[in-house]
């Protein structure tokens, strides 16, 4: 069993991290023999972004072992004693849950939520529907699935906000998925079926992006509150913005308002948790303090300068620190896993 403690901040610490054998994985995550920073040729730094979350956790003295191609999870078992995976894009539908669901099969702990969890998160209609019965404000929306589905105008009037039902990282998100008619809408939801994809359109709110960052605990540990900053029509934040990030993020203060912020995270949490950390995205009026929830993401975007890492110097805590926090709450959620399933074959 991995032997934790608390450090001088109140975060988990684990005491004997040589003890731990990782898998660390991750599309463009360094492979073997060399394990150097894989080639990449497409946007957004991602092979920087996993080689950095490696070199991290071997300097916090676990034993990691890395891999790009996401069935070596089949050969983990009896090597492995935890499974870090942030390979949440496979060329697969629902391939975010892939890796907790062959965990749970294998009996080995892994980073992020429970399979059924990670499939909430990662459907934006389904979340939506869940946050609205936790009585969290939320805009309308209506789904269209695929060849299911006529397109039929929704019972809320525009402007219309249309994207992935399923998608991440913004991806597929710019300037035109904002539309004022219906008839702009259908188009939109055309070009994304042609592309295979399932829809969401969600009645437009104006007002900012606002991210809120959530550690797991006894009790959710609430970092705090992040604006992703957008010069794009309306604030909307795009797929080049998160890509590139010429604009980078800030702290932001809601005041007398972020108790409902916290209010919403234990929400969450009561219902969905524990989950080892996770974001929650809102559209946000600052002149009224409105605010419409739109998604929430388990094992989201982990680099020093996202949302997560931001929020957590703002509490005083160290980089390094929070990913250690992470993996040891992760071990301590699932105790017993091992030893309470049974192998199908």
């Amino acid at each position: 069993m991995t032997l934790l403690s608390r450090n001088e901040n109140g975060l988990l610490e684990i005491i004997n991290p040589k003890d731990l054998r990782i898998l660390f994985l991750a599309p463009y995550a360094p492979d073997a023999p060399d394990y150097g920073k894989c080639e990449y040729d497409g946007d957004g730094g991602y092979a920087d972004y996993y080689y950095n979350i490696l070199q991290t956790l071997k300097c916090l003295g676990f034993v990691v072992d890395s891999s790009s191609k996401p069935y070596t999870i089949a050969h983990s078992s009896g090597i492995s004693d935890y499974v870090f995976s942030l390979y949440n894009r496979m060329p697969m539908h629902n391939s975010e849950v892939f890796i907790s669901a062959y965990c749970e099969y294998l009996c080995i702990p892994y980073l992020g939520a429970a399979p059924n969890v990670r499939c909430l998160a990662e459907d934006k209609y389904l979340s939506k529907l869940a946050a609205a019965m936790l009585g969290i404000p939320t805009p309308n929306g209506k789904a269209y699935t695929r060849n299911h589905h006529a397109i039929l105008p929704p019972e809320f009037a525009g402007p219309y906000f249309i994207k992935d039902r399923f998608g991440a990282g913004s991806e597929g998100i710019d300037e035109n998925c904002l539309q004022d008619t219906w008839e702009g809408a259908k188009g939109i939801i055309y070009a994304y079926w042609e592309e295979g994809k399932d829809v969401l359109v969600e009645q437009f709110v104006d007002g900012i992006d606002i991210t809120a960052s959530i550690l797991g605990d006894e009790a959710p540990l609430f970092l705090g509150l992040i604006h992703p900053k957008s010069d794009k029509k309306h604030s909307i934040l795009t797929e080049d913005l998160k890509l590139y990030d010429h604009l980078g993020y800030e702290t932001f203060d809601a005041g007398n308002h972020r108790a409902v912020f916290e209010s919403d995270a234990r929400a969450i949490w009561e219902s969905f948790g524990p989950i080892d950390y996770f974001r929650m995205d809102y559209r946000y009026d600052p002149r009224t303090g409105a605010r419409w929830f739109i998604e929430f993401n388990v094992c989201c975007y982990l680099g020093r300068g996202g949302a997560i890492a931001l929020s957590g110097y703002e509490q005083g805590f160290e980089y390094e620190k929070i990913l250690n926090h992470i993996v040891g709450y992760s071990l301590q959620r699932q105790v017993g896993l091992r030893d309470n399933a049974q192998r199908i074959l």
